[in-house]
């Protein structure tokens, strides 16, 4: 049976749940993360960018209140080349 990368995606999300897509460089990570959002229309989506100065410091707060109004609205939150956010972990885990 195959199962595509979008299937992968789907079954491993989980509301208020981190989901982490790795490997080497150019391999097609942002374009599979892309095609999966565009499947997604019936929820509201933020997708940014890890090297984004706002990004960078909305996400590397550590103040809990500041990431649970700033999350709050969205069904999914995708950040691409979140190795950029400092101390990305810590947001997280919150």
């Amino acid at each position: 049976m195959k199962i595509t990368r979008k299937q992968t995606i789907s079954t491993s999300l989980a509301p208020k749940r981190v989901l982490i897509i790795y490997g080497p460089r150019r391999i097609g990570k942002t374009t599979m993360l892309r095609e999966y959002l565009t499947t997604q229309s019936n929820k509201k989506i933020l997708s940014v960018i890890g090297d984004d100065a706002t990004v960078r410091k909305i996400f590397s707060t550590e103040r809990l209140s500041t990431l649970k109004e700033f999350a709050a609205p969205y069904d999914i939150i995708a950040i691409d080349e979140a190795q950029y956010v400092p101390s990305i972990g810590l947001g997280l885990k919150m």
